[in-house]
Order: C-alpha cells, then structure tokens, then sequence
C-alpha cells in the first residue's frame, strides 16, 4: 500500500446530524466538504456532488503550496 492510499483512509470525516455546524458555517446547499487543517481551520469549502480521489488529492495539493 503506497502512501497516498494512506493517507484517504485515515483523514475524519464529521456527519453533522444536528445540523448544528452547518448552520455555524451557513452551509445552504449539500453536499458540502470542508477542508480542515490541524489547527481547525477551514481552509476550502467545496460543494456539489461526491469529490473523486483525484479531486481531493487536488485540494490537497493546492493547500500544501
């Protein structure tokens, strides 16, 4: 298993029941995927459908620049 097999199996991933943080971050549209940094940050919001692979790993890439 190479390293970005990994790394798509171990980031968390909340399911927000209450809606309790979607009205915190006035989410109006689902689906919504928040990228968070180690310190809770939100540093992208994408919303629309089911992100692939390739375009997480997009994101992720952007935000390591």
């Amino acid at each position: 298993m190479n390293n970005s097999r990994k790394r798509w199996d171990s980031f968390p991933i909340l399911l927000d029941q209450d809606v309790e943080v979607a009205e915190q971050h006035r989410v109006v549209s689902l689906p919504v995927t928040f990228f968070v940094d180690a310190k809770g940050i939100i540093k992208e919001q994408v919303f629309g459908g089911t992100l692939t692979k390739k375009q997480i790993g997009e994101v992720f890439l952007r935000l390591k620049k």
